[in-house]
Parts: C-alpha cells; sequence; structure tokens
C-alpha cells in the first residue's frame, strides 16, 4: 500500500513527472503488464466486471498525475482539407516503404510535409490554448497505420520518455460502416470512454497518465493517424 499512497501524493506526482530514460520505461512498462492482464481491447470487459473495476482503480490511481484531466476532441484549425489529404498521402508512402509493425500496427517516421506542418503551425501554442498546459514544441512524431483487420492497440500508458501529451491526428479513415468501428479507448475512473475521429479530427490527451488503447480494426476497415509528442515546460 506504501506505493499506492506514494503515487497519490504530491511527491509521487513529482515521481511521475520526473521520469526519464531506463526509469520512464520501467514506469510505463510495469503498469502495462498490470493493465493487460485486466483486460484485452478485443473484449473490453462489462460495467462492474472484476477487470473493469480495477481498470478504474488504475485511472483513479493515475488521474492526480494527469496534466490534462480527460481527452479532448478538436477539428484543429490548421488540419485543413488540403493540408490533411497532404498528410494522407505522405503517410500511406512512408508506411508503405518504411513502416515497420510495432505492438500490432505499422509504425514509420515522418516527412517532409509532416515537418513542414510543425514548422509552419505553433503546435505548442494550439496545446497550450486548447488544454492550459505549457508545452515545448513536439518532441517526437510519427506516421500509424491500422489497415488490416485485427489489428488494434492494447490498453497501455506511453513512456514519458516519449512526451508527456499527444496530439493524435486522423488523416484517413476507411469504413464499410460510417460512423462505427475502431476507435480509441481510454480508461477514466468512471469506466471507459471512446472517441471515434473521422479525418481531420484530433486527440489531445495525456498518454503517460491516462490509460487508452484501440479496439480492432475491422474487415474493409482501415485507420491512418499521425501523432505529436509533446514534453511539458
Amino acid at each position: 500500500m506504501e506505493e499506492i499512497s506514494e503515487v497519490r501524493s504530491s511527491h509521487g506526482r513529482d515521481l511521475i513527472r520526473n521520469a526519464r530514460g531506463e526509469s520512464a520505461d520501467l514506469f510505463a512498462g510495469t503498469w502495462n503488464k498490470v493493465l493487460r492482464d485486466f483486460a484485452k481491447v478485443s473484449s473490453l470487459p462489462g460495467v462492474g466486471s472484476p477487470g473493469e473495476t480495477c481498470l478504474r482503480a488504475v485511472a483513479a490511481l493515475m488521474a492526480p498525475s494527469l496534466l490534462v484531466p480527460e481527452p479532448v476532441r478538436v477539428r484543429p484549425p490548421w488540419a485543413s482539407a488540403p493540408q490533411v489529404s497532404a498528410l494522407r498521402d505522405e503517410a500511406k508512402m512512408m508506411l508503405r516503404e518504411s513502416g515497420y509493425i510495432n505492438n500490432n500496427k505499422m509504425n514509420s517516421a515522418c516527412g517532409p510535409v509532416a515537418e513542414r506542418l510543425a514548422y509552419a503551425v505553433d503546435l505548442a501554442a494550439y496545446v497550450a490554448e486548447v488544454v492550459g498546459v505549457k508545452v515545448k514544441q513536439p518532441h517526437a512524431a510519427n506516421y500509424i497505420g491500422y489497415w488490416e483487420a485485427g489489428q488494434s492497440l492494447e490498453i497501455h500508458l506511453d513512456s514519458m520518455k516519449f512526451s508527456d501529451i499527444n496530439i493524435l491526428l486522423c488523416v484517413d479513415r476507411e469504413s464499410s460502416r460510417e460512423g462505427q468501428g475502431s476507435s480509441t479507448v481510454f480508461v477514466t475512473p468512471a469506466g471507459f470512454k471512446s472517441e471515434y475521429c473521422t479525418p481531420g479530427e484530433a486527440l489531445i490527451f495525456d498518454g503517460t497518465c491516462l490509460p487508452h488503447g484501440r479496439t480492432p480494426i475491422g474487415d474493409g476497415e482501415t485507420v491512418t493517424l499521425i501523432n505529436f509528442g509533446f514534453h511539458a515546460l
């Protein structure tokens, strides 16, 4: 119980937020083993079940350390239709040419289109405007592709080595079931929260202390994303 009390304390918040390098990986990795024991995104536990209750308990432990209390869904003004189309085309090219499988999805580095966006738009100022947290300019960015049926992302916490806050922007989605299909799922103290984003919509959230994942891609469905990671000032 000492570990739980320390996470809840202000000292615990400082310990979490100051984790970097191997300590950041150890923190995320330890909790991720616990989270994956409680649930699989392919069959999320029902309300009031032991698995759901345990996941909510973990979310409650992490909640005092959140920089952003809950995920915020936005349609950024800088994500115009031409900009999203350009990102989509680059993402598909990069994922096909240099993508690799990571945790049951495709990842790749970004290219010049994404880099020009990061230079042209003050993304750090946008994060501060929307969620009230001052951050440095993007520390990392990558394209993500869920292109095959069954691809998903188990509930997890991000390593603070990568970021404190994420902008996860949808650049392409194909589905035979409009408005339905794979979604980003978050675990909050109140339960599961699902967010279904269409191209041009984004989620801003604290991936290091808010458990999150993605439900499986269905037949005939694809989702392509770009993620920008920010460290808090």
